[in-house]
């Protein structure tokens, strides 16, 4: 029987975007239904041609995305989601011309503010945990050395959508998702620039820890100031003034 699954070719993306879109197409064509459960992971790193480091990653973006349920000694299994998750905002289609750009970092200063004071609040201990827990992960890595872009970018990607399920609005988050899939599109200018991938880890690990102890303020002033440090590196690249 033929693999749902096809080995993913070289391109601009990183491997487990790659894994990432060809999983989501696969949900909206209906040949990976609410219930299915994924090959196991080496089984299905070898359909795909990926390390299984990148499955893992892809793995996480998506259940961020709550289309995947990681369940311990069971594997993985298809989520009920709706079509509007599976698709994603229309934001996925836009041609972003470089005013956008800032025009988005400028809205999205005022939501993901908003976010943290409301995960503040209202994110259980364990979602506050897991953010904390994941930071600590990509944090060691910096001490290590270890952080490179592929591994950078989804974790910032798994890091912003866990604040944004944590603060319990479905609106919010499904536009998040559409902001992250611009964002990511862009995200390889600022990453090339030396020690900006290690400081947004650092960044990440104060806001983790002022939501693990619900300061909702404090958080949001640190949110604020990882993404005017992003949209500043963002205008360098190109040479923009604010």
């Amino acid at each position: 029987m033929e693999s749902l699954f096809k080995p993913v070719v070289e391109g601009h993306h990183s491997r487990a975007q790659r894994i990432v879109a060809q999983l989501r197409r696969l949900m909206i064509e209906g040949k990976l239904k609410p219930g299915d459960r994924l090959p196991p992971e080496r089984d299905l790193a070898r359909q795909l041609n990926v390390s299984r480091t990148a499955l893992r990653e892809a793995v996480k973006i998506l259940s961020a995305m709550g289309l995947l349920s990681i369940q311990q000694g069971r594997g993985v299994f298809v989520t009920e989601a709706n079509m509007e998750a599976l698709v994603g905002s229309v934001m996925d289609a836009m041609v972003i011309k470089e005013q956008e750009i800032f025009d988005l970092f400028e809205l999205r200063k005022v939501l993901e503010t908003q976010a943290v004071r409301w995960a503040a609040e209202r994110a259980s201990d364990q979602e506050l945990e897991d953010i904390v827990r994941m930071t600590q992960e990509a944090e060691e890595k910096v001490v290590l050395n270890e952080v490179d872009q592929e591994f950078a970018g989804s974790h910032n990607l798994t890091f912003h959508l866990a604040i944004a399920r944590a603060a319990k609005n479905s609106v919010l988050e499904r536009t998040m998702e559409g902001f992250f899939d611009i964002f990511r599109e862009l995200r390889t200018k600022t990453a090339a620039i030396p020690g900006r991938q290690a400081l947004s880890v650092r960044e990440h690990r104060q806001i983790a820890e002022a939501l693990m102890v619900r300061d909702a303020e404090r958080a949001a002033a640190l949110i604020l100031r990882h993404i005017e440090g992003v949209e500043a590196a963002m205008r360098a690249t190109k040479g923009t003034k604010p």
